[in-house]
């Protein structure tokens, strides 16, 4: 999508009044189901998936593989989407300021490390953030193969000014919780600078989140 409005005029992709529409990749594991290079365009109410997935990957490490939603640009909101059964539901980093993520229910994105005894990879949501404002608010993010919602820098890219708030997060890594080697698996919540002395992470704003693990699963931590 290269669908550029203005701040005063956005363009709205949305569902038809009183029909869901669905954008369904497949099996396709060679391409982003959706990618965003357009500014100042508002996606909400429409489904995103890959009927057909299939799960194990043959690969060694965890990386990003492909995206549900992949946002190159910014000034763009992602409002009240239905995203599951891709690689990784939303992927929004430094190419993509001023981004919001408003009201999405994310689930079952993720894959399967093949070479790795059945690591679980990717999330419901990952972003990075250099300048402007990455506002990630009221989404519910459950049952993705590693983390629900992961703000997660390197040496090279910053997690500068999140506004995180009203989001529920809940049995993200339970899937593979129990493989050899889970993985990143048992994290609900993930804010993470690997290389925290390079860039570290400044304003986060963090509020009125809610995180969930039921007791039977061992090794899980929300946060």
């Amino acid at each position: 999508s290269r669908l550029t409005g203005t701040a005063l005029s956005p363009i709205t992709v949305r569902s038809h009044p009183g029909e869901w529409a669905r954008i369904d990749a497949g099996a396709n594991t060679t391409n982003d189901v959706i990618n965003v290079n357009g500014r100042f365009t508002h996606y909400m109410e429409f489904e995103v998936l890959r009927s057909g997935f299939k799960r194990y990957i043959n690969r060694i490490g965890c990386g990003v593989e492909r995206f549900g939603i992949d946002v190159n640009a910014g000034d763009n909101k992602f409002i009240n989407m239905v995203i599951h059964d891709t690689s990784l539901g939303i992927g929004a980093f430094q190419d993509a300021p001023n981004t919001e993520l408003y009201g999405n229910i994310l689930f079952f994105n993720g894959w399967v490390e093949r070479d790795n005894t059945g690591r679980g990879c990717d999330h419901g949501l990952y972003s990075q953030n250099y300048t402007g404002t990455k506002r990630i608010l009221d989404n519910i993010s459950f049952q993705n193969f590693a983390t629900g919602i992961t703000p997660h820098g390197t040496s090279v890219v910053y997690l500068n000014n999140f506004s995180i708030e009203g989001n529920i997060v809940f049995n993200n890594g339970v899937i593979r919780l129990l493989a050899p080697n889970p993985g990143m698996a048992g994290r609900n919540f993930w804010f993470s600078n690997c290389c925290p002395t390079t860039h570290p992470a400044q304003n986060l704003r963090f509020v009125r989140n809610y995180l969930y693990y039921p007791t039977t699963v061992g090794g899980a931590g929300s946060f």
